[in-house]
């Protein structure tokens, strides 16, 4: 068999179990291994690799910049030999992996909040990346690795990269973004040719543009993950459409099942966010495979273009400006990107033209290659090449190679235990296999997809780890770079008090935001928000219209004989009298159930009126009292009676009895929803003040040092000027969105409509029935057709009259003359109930993502263009390169921050396993941008700064105070000045 190693470099060829014995490789944490046949091999691996971790120390990059914060003689005094024995962790035990995980979880946590930074160029982040040919079971593996089931797809689904991030949580959940780093510039006419792919070029006809960053779909369905992947992609791949045209369920395309793409590859990213019970932390990037040809000679361009892809993610964002191979080479052997090869066993290691790659980028040392497709192996004996390759003889990667079985496409299994399932498979082949389990059973300890994600967690971990030195130097540079830079800009007068009032608004608005996008957990803003539009939604649905079911011709009647008449004479009738022995209440409209009528004999003289009786003062139950809404409870009563629509039947029926004219359900369904005014008002004055409130507290703390200034009190003014502007315009919009279901009833949600119907239908029927019956047994007592032996108005006489109210059959009733209008009523309800969910909805959505998005939006400039401090410079050079450098400086601080997390976390004593020694802060001067004096954190100290200042006592509160209060004074001068010039 060819051995094929590396050109430009030699390996040392002792036994070594496929793992390379160069220094220079990113070293896996020793551990414990059942091996046979070579025993002495594993302890010259476990002492080669202690022996590499008390050799490496920490390089002290000379002092080219006087900011040394990140200094590694500094922060990062490791102890070796407690690194040596922190880093070795027995794989094979479960509280060893719970700790590299629980590791791993917060530090992959970190490196994908600080790619959102985009400073790749400055300090590369350790990364996994997923590479191999075309067919080498490379998707099954990241499947497998990712806890999903994506079906085999030998379309779309291979041309594009995917950013696999797993994260262990109790839930599933997943979130799908795009990532468009590149722009498609295809010209047309034009055909691209393989002469167009170059190191410039590497992904033609896509070029380079700002980062865009996309939410296209957050699942809790596993089920749908593999369908909305496919179609991220497909959008992906259709660059310049609306990526809104293929999501499932509503995208226009993606309801067609249009899956045209126009670009036949791209280098923009689906990342995949997974939370999921048993699942591993771990962060990696899946890749096209690569290919040897296509079947058509005009795309032949893609065979080198899915090359430069994987080149692209191997060197991972090589530098713009370099000029010779040797720089490029340079710079691969400084990277830390961990390869995950997959090679099928299935072909001839030799003809691997992704290993090729690797080779030719000299990134074997950083590689672990996985082997697939055992069960395909032609020699069912044993295969020199694989047994030469597992002994670590040839073709030799960095961590070794490990070996996986995967489900094959006959493979079926339920949804919610395939990967269950197909571990137990992958565990029973290789236990009884006869190749495995005899000439091979040396190498079972590497073999199980279980065993790779372990394996793939702590790489991570210790690469991660060992790079903390490096980012920190980098860091170092780069801020010293743009402060150099900034210092060759020329100064601008009154400087001092400008960029110290930029400060303070810079850090208020950037608050702010983080406020109206959840991204703030200080404070109660959005748990009073979600709160409030529950209320309103709830609120709603509570004043649904009220419809009385009782009508003055349900009084039954009950003839009276008068002895003083002729028997010729027609006897008169009186409406039979109450016998529930209650005393009368008002009738109260809001509820379905309504009390029997009183007794009024006809042609009587009209008894002497009395006060109508009064309720508790405190009033019927409330639910919203104590909220927003309380005075709106009872917006819902006094709707209409069957009687109403009865009589606006008869004007409008034309001599067709009980047809109803189809405005009817229009005008009672648009009086219905005519009554939201003021609740949508009331929502919007609340929602405003919650905002105003958590705006006013970021004020005061950012500002407060200035209460008695005018910098403060103008700012307060601007502020609250502002947020009315802002109320003003969303009133605007909800009045459109109220106007819009006030013009006219109008729906497509028709199941809706019926199921909230039947359930009205039968209210509304239950409380006429109840109504009817109980004037149905006030008659059976007047006539002596039922007796009570009971007095009235006791407890025993109206348990007597309950129970014969509830034997009332609808057949005694017989048929209902309301039974048409009692359908209207519930037509009429069901509809309210379906458009109060979709106004609640549009209300809700409007102030949250319009109202909150216009502040997001506006804060970032607001403040700064009131008070003056946004003025543009003479020179439109030099701001637009000011305006840059400080971006990139908060930038850099913010990321700053995120990474001192990281290092936190590596040193928390906490966390077993890997326990390295707490960072020192240096006994650092104050510096300044500038050469000159200048004011203590005048021109800058980042929220770095802060904290170590705080650890070391170097800070000093007090004075911060004094100067602050001095540079405001100062600016508040100005102001004056300015303003009464």
């Amino acid at each position: 068999m060819a051995y094929r190693v590396s050109r430009n470099r030699k390996e040392d060829f002792n036994p070594t179990n496929g793992q390379l014995s160069i220094s220079s490789r990113t070293k896996l944490p020793p551990r414990h291994q059942v091996v046979k046949k070579e025993k002495p091999a594993t302890k010259d691996l476990q002492s080669t690799i202690e022996s590499q971790a008390q050799s490496e120390q920490p390089e002290s990059d000379p002092a080219r910049h006087s900011d040394n914060r990140y200094s590694p003689n500094s922060y990062y005094l490791a102890d070796n030999n407690h690194r040596s024995k922190s880093a070795t962790i027995e794989m094979e035990n479960g509280d060893g992996i719970k700790r590299i995980g629980e590791l791993a979880q917060k530090l992959i946590d970190h490196i994908n909040e600080m790619r959102k930074f985009e400073l790749e160029h400055v300090a590369s982040l350790p990364k996994l990346i997923l590479v191999g040919d075309q067919s080498a079971g490379k998707s099954s593996l990241m499947c497998a690795l990712a806890g999903i089931h994506v079906p085999r797809d030998k379309g779309c689904c291979t041309r594009c990269p995917a950013n696999i991030i797993t994260t262990p949580s109790v839930d599933w959940s997943c979130t799908i973004s795009l990532v468009q780093d590149y722009r498609y510039d295809a010209r047309k006419g034009r055909p691209v040719t393989i002469m167009d792919v170059n190191q410039h070029q590497p992904f033609p006809p896509w070029v380079g543009q700002d980062q865009v960053r996309t939410e296209f779909a957050r699942l809790t369905d596993k089920s749908k993950l593999a369908e909305y992947m496919r179609w991220a992609q497909i959008s992906l791949l259709n660059h310049d459409q609306d990526y809104k045209q293929f999501i499932p369920g509503t995208g226009e395309r993606a309801l067609a099942g249009n899956t045209d793409i126009e670009a036949k590859i791209t280098p923009n990213v689906v990342e995949v966010k997974i939370y999921g019970p048993q699942l591993p932390a771990l962060s990696f990037f899946d890749l096209p495979g690569i290919i040897s040809n296509m079947p058509n000679p005009e795309e032949k361009y893609l065979v080198d273009v899915f090359e430069s892809l994987a080149k692209k993610s191997i060197d991972t964002f090589l530098p713009k400006n370099f000029t010779t191979m040797l720089t490029i080479h340079r710079y691969i052997e400084q990277e830390n990107t961990l390869i995950i090869f997959a090679m099928s066993m299935t072909v001839d290691p030799v003809l691997s033209r992704a290993k090729k790659v690797i080779e030719d980028l000299n990134a074997t040392n950083r590689c672990v290659g996985v082997l697939t497709k055992p069960d395909t192996l032609a020699d069912r004996t044993g295969d020199t090449d694989f047994e030469n390759i597992l002994r670590g003889k040839e073709h030799r990667l960095g961590h070794g190679w490990l070996v996986t079985k995967q489900p094959g496409q006959e493979f079926r299994a339920d949804e919610s235990v395939y990967h269950a399932t197909a571990r137990e498979e992958e565990k029973n082949f290789f236990a009884i296999d006869p190749l495995w389990n005899g000439p091979w059973s040396d190498f079972l300890n590497r073999c199980g997809t279980n065993r790779i994600q372990n394996v793939l967690s702590e790489l991570l971990v210790t690469s991660i780890k060992e790079d903390i030195p490096q980012i920190q130097k980098k860091l170092s540079a780069y801020r010293a770079k743009i402060d150099e830079d900034l210092r060759k800009l020329p100064e601008l007068p009154s400087q001092n008090v400008q960029l110290e009032v930029q400060r303070l608004l810079h850090n208020f608005s950037q608050e702010v935001k983080r406020l109206v996008t959840s991204e703030h957990t200080e404070t109660n803003f959005h748990g009073d928000w979600t709160k409030l539009s529950r209320q309103f939604h709830d609120l709603l649905i509570h004043i649904k219209p009220s419809i009385g079911s009782s009508h003055k011709s349900d009084k039954l009647k009950i003839p009276v004989i008068s002895l003083d008449e002729s028997d010729d004479e027609e006897p008169a009738f009186v409406d039979a009298p109450d016998t529930s022995g209650r005393r009368r209440r008002f009738q109260d409209v809001s509820s379905d159930v309504v009390p029997p009528p009183t007794f009024k004999a006809e042609n009587s003289t009209p008894e002497i009126s009395r006060p109508r009786p009064i309720l508790n003062a405190r009033g019927p139950s409330n639910p919203f009292r104590g909220t927003v809404f309380q005075e709106y409870v009872g917006l819902g009563r006094n709707f209409a009676t069957i009687g109403d629509i009865q009589d606006r039947m008869q004007n409008s029926s034309y001599g067709l009895p009980k047809v109803v004219d189809p405005r009817i359900h229009r005008f009672y369904c648009q009086k219905a929803v005519s009554r939201w005014k003021e609740p949508y008002r009331a929502v919007l004055h609340a929602a405003m003040k919650i905002l105003r409130l958590s705006v006013q507290g970021i004020l005061e703390k950012h500002l407060g040092i200035y209460r008695q200034t005018f910098l403060f009190k103008r700012s307060k003014k601007a502020i609250h000027a502002w947020l009315d502007k802002l109320q003003e315009q969303q009133l605007q919009t909800l009045e459109d969105i109220y106007q819009t279901e006030n013009f006219a009833p109008f729906t497509l949600m028709e199941d809706g409509i019926n199921e909230n119907k039947k359930v009205e239908l039968e209210k509304l029927q239950q409380s006429r029935h109840k109504h009817c019956a109980n004037c149905f047994v006030d008659k059976q007592l007047a006539m002596n057709i039922k007796k009570i032996k009971a007095e009235k108005s006791t407890p025993e006489y109206n348990k007597a009259r309950q129970i014969l109210v509830n034997q009332v059959t609808p057949e005694q009733l017989g048929r209902d003359d309301f039974d048409v209008q009692i359908d209207v009523a519930a037509y009429v309800r069901g509809y309210y109930i379906v458009a109060a969910n979709r106004f609640a909805d549009s209300v809700c959505l409007s102030l949250n993502n319009r109202l909150f998005r216009h502040v997001h939006e506006q804060v970032e400039n607001y403040l700064g263009s009131e008070l003056g401090t946004n003025h543009p410079e003479n020179d439109n050079n030099v701001a637009e390169d000011r305006r840059k450098l400080y971006k990139a400086k908060k930038n850099l601080t913010d990321f700053e921050e995120r990474f001192m997390d990281l290092v936190a976390d590596c040193n928390s004593p906490g966390v077993d396993g890997y326990n390295y020694p707490r960072l020192t802060s240096p006994e650092e001067a104050n510096h300044s941008e500038t050469l000159e004096n200048e004011q203590l954190r005048y021109r800058r100290q980042s929220p770095v700064e802060d904290m170590l200042n705080r650890r070391r006592g170097v800070y000093n509160y007090e004075h911060e105070m004094r100067q602050a209060h001095k540079r405001g004074s100062g600016y508040v001068n100005d102001l004056s000045q300015n303003d009464e010039d």
